[in-house]
Formats: C-alpha cells, sequence, structure tokens
C-alpha cells in the first residue's frame, strides 16, 4: 500500500498507463505539478487538483478517498515544503543549511538562533522583508506563540524551523 500522495498518485498513474504528461494533459494541469506530487516536492495540492487526477486516473473510490486524505493531512502539516519530507533532525538542519547557503548567496542577512535562554523573546530581525531567521525546532523555548508574535511584528521575515 503507498505511505504517500507521491506514491499513491503514481502507483495509479502506473496502473492506467500514463506518463506524467499524459495525466496532466488529460487532467489539465501542468507536468511539473503531477511530477511535484509524485517526487514529494509538493504535499499539499489544491483540493480541485486532485479531484482532477483522481478522475483521469479512473481511481476506486478507496484510493480516491486515500489521495484526497493524504492531500489534506499534507495541508494540515503546512503543506508543500521540503522540511516536511526531511524526515530526522539531522536532514532539517541540513535542509536549513542548504537554504541558508542559497539566501545567503543573494546577499540576505540570515539570523540562526540557537536555544534561547529561558523567558527570552525572540529578537526582531535587522531587516525584516530581507531576512531568514532559522529557529531550532527541538528547543523547548522556542514557543510557537513566540513565531506567530514575530511573524506579525516584523511582516515579511521568512522562517525555516529545524
Amino acid at each position: 500500500m503507498a505511505e504517500t500522495l507521491g506514491e499513491l498518485l503514481r502507483a495509479e498513474r502506473v496502473r492506467a498507463g500514463l506518463t506524467q504528461q499524459q495525466l496532466a494533459d488529460f487532467a489539465t494541469v501542468g507536468v511539473r505539478t503531477v511530477r511535484d506530487l509524485e517526487s514529494g516536492r509538493c504535499l499539499a495540492p489544491r483540493q480541485g487538483t486532485v479531484r482532477l487526477l483522481a478522475e483521469q486516473l479512473g481511481m476506486s473510490r478507496a484510493a480516491r478517498a486515500r489521495l484526497e486524505e493524504l492531500a489534506r493531512r499534507g495541508a494540515v502539516r503546512g503543506g508543500g515544503s521540503a522540511a516536511d519530507v526531511a524526515r530526522t533532525r539531522g536532514e532539517r538542519r541540513q535542509l536549513a543549511a542548504r537554504i541558508t547557503r542559497l539566501w545567503q548567496r543573494e546577499g540576505a542577512p540570515v539570523v540562526w538562533l540557537a536555544p534561547l535562554p529561558r523567558d527570552t523573546a525572540l529578537p526582531a530581525p535587522p531587516d525584516p522583508a530581507r531576512t531568514l531567521l532559522v529557529l531550532d525546532g527541538d528547543d523547548p523555548t522556542t514557543r510557537p506563540e513566540d513565531v506567530v508574535r514575530l511573524m506579525h511584528s516584523c511582516p515579511g521575515v521568512r522562517v525555516v524551523i529545524t
């Protein structure tokens, strides 16, 4: 049984005897959409896209329900981000480091925050519209409400949580 949205979509496409391009054409979506879904780069597609793909694949009622469930689950997790794919703490840190290098190549500031002292508020970044803020997701002092407050007070700041 397919464990992920991409695995299920690929299995159903292969079962139907279609290429990615054919499925995309029949479902009136871009081939990149199909490719990104199958590879796991997009974990939370629009429900309309899921319906179009399921219809064109002639999926059974059970398979269609499973595809829709996996798409909803991806949306709840914040879907579509590569961080959803990174399973271990080491993988998440490596992904954050790669994102950081890309960000710095563009000349944008990056702020890495290691565990904060208890009862310390997240600092406002120097140039929120251009700053990437990297937080340690395993740090118990990084509270979700602080991240939300920071994002409200600094519109445009980008946040990566490892």
